[in-house]
């Protein structure tokens, strides 16, 4: 028993030494204060992992179980994001547990490292990317209505949600063969940035022309619409009302969106902040080291952030997630 707790006090006072796992690294002989830091680590995944895997896979359970959802691109396209987080939850937060333990434990492996790394790369890329196509299924949506209603489709948007699977297995396996995609992934984090921020201004811009112009509708017609008897101006003003309730509804998406946006980039930025400032590689158990198990942790939370937002801002799928947990509970 006294080796025992010897040896245990000498596990957690070692010199920190690492070993180069291709391009990132292993933990070979932890610190006390990264051994905490790794049991923290370990809880706080494994909560996410939960959480993320119960929403995500309500989140699909509800678009397949809701004909009227099943109808809507906009909604198609949270559904394959969610399968996505979904992927995250299942996997990412697993193998951050596996890695984190053997370190602890000075038995960890490249191999599982080098696992828990690239599925972080391409899962949690995936669905950064995705979301952004989302994004662009909104613009279409707000902005060129005419457009998205003749040519944005399920099916295209299924096929066009390959890329972001193309560019993320890409960039997850690049230092499996020693490459170095750096400058190529800052460029396009750029660009989705860019994008996304030109994007929501066109929408806001829309939205403030279409509400300049429904008030000035109503202040000039009012008296006229409710006392006319004429059938065709009834009809009108019926297909105006769905219109703009279809306008509005698209709105609350996009702000929805919005939410998710700024969601993403801030559980993404203190991850490309410690990139930027800590490029060599590791030679022991430093700050980096340490951040990297929170901003790792961070960047796969966004999984379980996307879910948890659709469900607070979006009332549909609200009540029919709870309708659908009353039906589980009650079996």
């Amino acid at each position: 028993m006294m080796e025992k707790e010897a040896n245990m006090s000498s596990n957690l006072t070692t010199d920190g030494s690492v070993e180069d796992c291709f391009k990132t690294y292993i933990v070979l002989k932890p610190t006390s204060s990264y051994f905490i830091d790794s049991i923290f680590g370990c809880i706080v995944n494994i909560i996410l992992g939960v959480v993320g895997t119960g929403l995500n896979a309500l989140v699909i359970c509800v678009f397949w179980k809701t004909p009227k959802l099943r109808l809507k691109v906009s909604y198609f396209m949270i559904m394959v994001l969610s399968t996505i987080d979904l992927s995250v939850c299942i996997i990412v937060h697993p193998l951050h547990v596996i890695n984190s333990i053997g370190e602890i434990t000075q038995t960890a492996k490249c191999g599982i490292k080098m696992a828990y790394q690239t599925s972080a790369v391409i899962f949690s890329g995936a669905s950064f990317l995705t979301f952004f196509i989302m994004n662009c299924e909104r613009f279409l949506s707000i902005v060129h209505p005419f457009f998205h209603l003749n040519h944005v489709t399920k099916h295209r948007c299924l096929i066009l949600s390959f890329l972001p699977w193309i560019i993320s297995v890409v960039t997850g396996i690049a230092p499996v063969f020693d490459l170095n995609i750096q400058s190529f992934i800052t460029i396009l984090a750029l660009l989705v940035i860019i994008g996304t921020f030109y994007i929501y201004v066109c929408i806001y811009i829309v939205a403030r022309k279409r509400r300049n112009s429904r008030e000035r509708s109503i202040s000039a017609g009012t008296d006229e619409l409710d006392f006319s008897q004429d059938s065709s101006r009834g009809t009108t003003a019926a297909l105006q009302s769905k219109k703009t309730v279809s306008f509005l509804h698209d709105i609350q998406l996009a702000k929805m969106y919005l939410f998710v946006v700024l969601s993403s980039i801030g559980l993404n930025l203190p991850n490309a902040v410690g990139l930027a400032m800590y490029a060599d590689p590791v030679k022991t158990v430093d700050v980096i080291v340490h951040l990297k198990i929170w901003t790792v942790t961070l960047v796969a939370m966004n999984s379980t952030m996307n879910c948890i937002i659709f469900f607070w801002s979006n009332n549909r799928l609200r009540k029919e997630g709870w309708r659908i947990c009353k039906q589980l509970f009650k079996k």
